[in-house]
């Protein structure tokens, strides 16, 4: 799973990028212990996140812009689709709200 996160890094693909860091930060987790011990990766998903909705807010996003379409799973949408700032809001805001718990 390294090697696609980071292809999906490379591709600037964000929402993929975020969504694999959340897989990262659930794998292996048996009790909330192990789930404390993998917050980098729920903060990396948010920044990937915040990054998207900037490029979307900017009306640059970089998965739009790139003309690269590759379907890498995690999605049905083809990652040069661009992803609406509606749907992206609500996985940032349930990231941040379990860091901050």
């Amino acid at each position: 799973m390294n090697v696609l996160y980071q292809l999906q890094v490379h591709l600037h693909d964000n929402v993929r990028a975020a969504m694999t860091c959340i897989r990262f930060y659930l794998k292996g987790a048996r009790n909330y212990s192990d789930l404390a011990s993998n917050l980098e990766h729920l903060r990396v998903a948010q920044r990937h996140l915040e990054m998207e909705l900037l490029t979307a807010h900017q009306g640059t996003s970089s998965r739009a812009s790139s003309g690269i379409c590759l379907s890498l799973s995690l999605s049905t949408l083809p990652a040069c689709c661009p992803v609406r700032p509606s749907i992206i809001c609500p996985f940032l805001i349930l990231t941040c709200n379990q860091l901050n718990e």
